[in-house]
C-alpha cells in the first residue's frame, strides 16, 4: 500500500473515531447528568418517607400520654429513635439495587450528635461546622435541598437533606448514596459502548474505503488527466491572486521566453505588461476582482524574457480559491496573426492610397479646369483687344478682366494648397505633434486669420468659450486649421451683417466644439456629401470655394481621434459639432 494511501486510511480513523468518541461522550455525560437528578429525586422522596415516619411514630407517642416535661418528651424521643433504628436496618435500595443510607442527627451545643449508628462509622457526633457534616447542619438550620459533596467519611456522596422539628427540637434528616454507586453502571457501560465504537470505527473505515475508493480512482484519473491538458496545452494558462502568479503552465513561460514556470510563480502580473497596456490590465482585472462580469475576452502586449513584445489574445474569468477571488485565464501568443495582419493592412493602404492618388488626379484637373478656363479665355480676350486695336478703345474693360484673372489664378492656387494639404494628411505624411492645446488660443489664432473676412461683410463673432476649460490634446496647427475652415465655411453662406457663434464645452473625457452660423442652411441631401472632396450643391455653385476645407476638417479631426457631425435647416443656419479628447484623460501627460 502506498504511503498517501495510508496516511488517508490513519486520517480517516481519526476522523471516525473523534467523530464517535464525541458522540459517545455527549451521550453518556447526557446519561449520567440523568442519573444523578433521578437519584437526587429519589433521594429527596426517601427523605420526607423518613420525616413522615418519625412525624407519625411521635403523633402515635404523644396519644398515649398528656405529658410533655422534658423527661417525658427525652423517652418518646428514645422510643422513636428505636423504632427508627430498627427500620433502618433493613436497607432502602432504589430500583437498581444502589444502597441509600439514612442519617439522623440534632444539634447538642457545638457538635451534631447522631440519633443513629452510622453505617461506615461508630462516631456519635461531629463538629457543627465540620465541612463532612455540611448537608446535616443545613438541615438543622432550617434548610431543604440537594447537593454533591462529602459526608463524615470524607468520600464524595449524593445528598438530600431537610429539617424537621418535633419535640420542641431542631432535627435534620439526610438521605445519601455514593458517586462511585451512581458511577458504577456508566463505567461498565462505558467500556461496552468503548469496544462497540472501535467496531464501528474499523467497520465504518471499511465501509467507507470500498465504496470511495472507485470514486477517488476516478477522481485521480481526472485530475492526472485534466493536469496533462493543462501542462501539454498550447496556449498559455495561469492563474492570478492578488496581482501575482499563482499558477502557470509551460506554454505560458515558453510564450514569454523562460525556460521554466519557477521565474514566473509569485511574480507581479504587470511586470510581463507592456507599459502601454498597464492602465488597461489594471483596469480589467480589478473589475473582474471585484465582481464584474464573470469573464472577459481583449488583446494585450506583454514583455519577453528578452525585452521582446509579444501579441496576446487573452480570455479570463473570475473564481474563488482559498476563500478569495483569483482570475484564471487563457492566452494565446497572435504575435505572427498581428504582423500578417499589419502587413495585410500596409498593402491594403497602399491599395487605397493608389486608389486615392487617381481620383484626387481626375477631380484635380476637373476642378483647376474652370479657373485655367477662366484665365485661358480672359487672355484670349485681351489678346484679340491688343491684336484688333479696340483695346485702347475701352480702357474701362481691362482692370476688369485682369482682376477676374487674378481671383481665377488665387482659387487654382488654393485648390493646388488644399489639395496637397490633404493629401499629406491622408497618406500619413503630416507629423502631427500633440500637445496640451489651449482652445482661447486656437480661437484668437482663427479669428485673426479671419477677421478681414468677417468686417467685409459686417458679421458678428460671438466666442462663449469658459475660462476653466480643460486643455485639448491635439496638435495645434491642425486645431487652427480645422476652425478656420469651418468659420470659414460660415463665413461664406451667412449673409451681411449676420452672426456666427463659437462654443465649447467639457464633457466626459472630451471637449466639444460647435461653430454655429445664421447662414442659408442646408437640405437633408446636402448634409449627406459635405463632407466629400470638391462637393457642392448646386444652389451654391455661384459661391467661390475650393470644395476641399469641410473634407479638409474632416480628416483633421478624425485623425487626432475626434468626430465630426453637422445639423441644418434651409433657411436656419447650421452648426458643425466636432469633438477631440481632453488632455491627460487618455493616458498623454
Amino acid at each position: 500500500m502506498r504511503q498517501s494511501e495510508t496516511r488517508r486510511i490513519l486520517l480517516l480513523i481519526a476522523c471516525f473515531a473523534a467523530v464517535v468518541l464525541v458522540v459517545v461522550v455527549t451521550s453518556i455525560m447526557l446519561l449520567y447528568q440523568t442519573a444523578v437528578d433521578l437519584q437526587l429525586q429519589r433521594l429527596k422522596a426517601a427523605a420526607e418517607v423518613r420525616i413522615r415516619m418519625i412525624e407519625v411514630n411521635v403523633k402515635n407517642e404523644f396519644t398515649l400520654t398528656e405529658r410533655r416535661d422534658p423527661l417525658t418528651l427525652s423517652k418518646i424521643e428514645e422510643r422513636v429513635v428505636e423504632e427508627m433504628r430498627q427500620v433502618n436496618e433493613s436497607t432502602l435500595h432504589n430500583n437498581i439495587g444502589t444502597p441509600v443510607e439514612f442519617i439522623w442527627g440534632r444539634l447538642d451545643g457545638d457538635e451534631i450528635k447522631f440519633m443513629l449508628h452510622l453505617l461506615h462509622s461508630k462516631a456519635a457526633s461531629i463538629p457543627l461546622h465540620s465541612y463532612v457534616g455540611e448537608p446535616l447542619r443545613r438541615a438543622i438550620e432550617g434548610q431543604l435541598g440537594t447537593m454533591i459533596g462529602l459526608d463524615y467519611r470524607g468520600e464524595k456522596v449524593l445528598s438530600a437533606y431537610a429539617p424537621l422539628n418535633i419535640l420542641g427540637r431542631h432535627y435534620g434528616i439526610v438521605t445519601k448514596i455514593d458517586m462511585a454507586e451512581v458511577r458504577a453502571p456508566f463505567i461498565r457501560v462505558e467500556k461496552i459502548v468503548l469496544l462497540l465504537a472501535v467496531a464501528a470505527i474499523l467497520a465504518g473505515t471499511f465501509v467507507f474505503l470500498r465504496i470511495s475508493n472507485p470514486i477517488l480512482r476516478k477522481v485521480q484519473e481526472s485530475e492526472t488527466m485534466f493536469r496533462g491538458l493543462v501542462e501539454q496545452s498550447i496556449v498559455g494558462i495561469y492563474i492570478i491572486q492578488n496581482e501575482r502568479f499563482l499558477y502557470v503552465n509551460p506554454r505560458f513561460a515558453e510564450i514569454f521566453g523562460y525556460d521554466s514556470q519557477a521565474g514566473l510563480i509569485g511574480r507581479p502580473v504587470f511586470e510581463l505588461v507592456y507599459a502601454d497596456d498597464h492602465n488597461m490590465c489594471v483596469e480589467i482585472i480589478r473589475k473582474r476582482i471585484q465582481g464584474g462580469a464573470s469573464s472577459v475576452q481583449f488583446c494585450l502586449r506583454g514583455v519577453k524574457a528578452d525585452n521582446k513584445i509579444v501579441h496576446m489574445e487573452i480570455h479570463i474569468a473570475r473564481t474563488i480559491m482559498n476563500e478569495q477571488p483569483a482570475i484564471v485565464g487563457v492566452m494565446l501568443d497572435i504575435t505572427k496573426r498581428v504582423e500578417d495582419e499589419r502587413v495585410i493592412r500596409q498593402l491594403e493602404i497602399a491599395k487605397e492610397t493608389a486608389k486615392a492618388k487617381d481620383k484626387l488626379l481626375s477631380m484635380t484637373s476637373h476642378e483647376l479646369r474652370t479657373p485655367l478656363s477662366a484665365i485661358s479665355g480672359y487672355s484670349q480676350t485681351l489678346l484679340s483687344a491688343h491684336l484688333q486695336g479696340w483695346l485702347a478703345q475701352k480702357e474701362e474693360m481691362l482692370p476688369d478682366l485682369l482682376d477676374r484673372m487674378i481671383q481665377s489664378s488665387l482659387l487654382m492656387g488654393a485648390i493646388i494648397d488644399d489639395i496637397l494639404e490633404y493629401s499629406k494628411v491622408e497618406v500619413g505624411n503630416v507629423v502631427i505633434e500633440y500637445d496640451p492645446v489651449d482652445l482661447v488660443q486656437v480661437m484668437d489664432i482663427a479669428k485673426l486669420n479671419l477677421s478681414l473676412k468677417i468686417d467685409a461683410k459686417e458679421l458678428t463673432l460671438n466666442i462663449q468659450i469658459p475660462a476653466d476649460l480643460p486643455l485639448i490634446h491635439a496638435g495645434l496647427k491642425q486645431c487652427i486649421q480645422i476652425l478656420i475652415n469651418l468659420i470659414g465655411n460660415a463665413i461664406k453662406f451667412t449673409d451681411k451683417k449676420g452672426t456666427i457663434s463659437v462654443r465649447a464645452k467639457a464633457q466626459e473625457d472630451v471637449v466639444i466644439v460647435n461653430v454655429e452660423d445664421s447662414g442659408i442652411g442646408m437640405n437633408e441631401e446636402t448634409m449627406k456629401h459635405i463632407f466629400e472632396m470638391f462637393w457642392r450643391s448646386d444652389s451654391v455653385r455661384s459661391i467661390v470655394g475650393t470644395g476641399l476645407g469641410l473634407s479638409l476638417a474632416k480628416l483633421l479631426v478624425e485623425t487626432m481621434g475626434g468626430k465630426i457631425w453637422v445639423k441644418s435647416k434651409v433657411g436656419a443656419g447650421s452648426t458643425f459639432h466636432f469633438t477631440l479628447r481632453q488632455w491627460g484623460k487618455d493616458g498623454h501627460y
